[in-house]
């Protein structure tokens, strides 16, 4: 009969991964392939580009803010000398748009007057429409004193806004209403 002797086990062995001097996590610590390598630098200069492309789109947006506000402002001040030329051509128009004076339905420079009221009403009106969309030429609080001067010196521009205030924004109707 054959005995048996000590049985001997191998210790348990470490995981083939972990010894495998062909992984790059392995405890040997070997180094990486060609293949990662060029993967890592891949991934790298993929970040760099990225990052890259993000400060190109921020600075073209932010170029692109400060044409937007400037092609705005340019809008304002066109729309504001427009109305000054038609008062510097027609005098007669001051005092009903500076000077509180009223005109009569009958009067012959009444329709000069009213088209004069619907440049003016535009032009506030849009100032209310863009409100707070775009950098203005000057603050806010200035922009409403001028517009509530103008309401309130001109019966005129009430009455346009007033009789088509469907046509501008309720800001501006309330505030003819109030003046009026």
């Amino acid at each position: 009969r054959l005995t048996r002797g000590p049985r001997l086990v191998p210790p348990p062995a470490a995981s083939k991964v972990e010894d495998d001097a062909n992984y790059p996590w392995s405890k040997r610590g070997s180094p990486m392939t060609t293949y990662e390598f060029a993967a890592v630098l891949l991934a790298i200069l993929q970040v760099l580009i990225s990052v890259l492309g993000f400060v190109v789109v921020a600075w073209t947006l932010r170029v692109l803010v400060r044409q937007i506000d400037g092609q705005s402002s340019a809008g304002v001040a066109t729309r504001q000398l427009e109305f000054d030329k038609v008062v510097l051509a027609h005098p007669c128009l001051y005092r009903y748009f500076y000077q509180g004076h009223d005109i009569a339905s009958g009067d012959p420079e009444y329709a000069r007057v009213m088209a004069a009221a619907q440049l003016l009403a535009n032009y506030f009106d849009g100032y209310f429409q863009q409100e707070g969309m775009y950098r203005q030429m000057w603050p806010d609080s200035k922009w409403k004193s001028y517009i509530q001067d103008h309401v309130a010196n001109s019966p005129a521009l009430r009455r346009y806004v007033v009789a088509h205030s469907s046509w501008f924004a309720p800001v501006l109707v309330v505030l003819c209403h109030q003046a009026g």
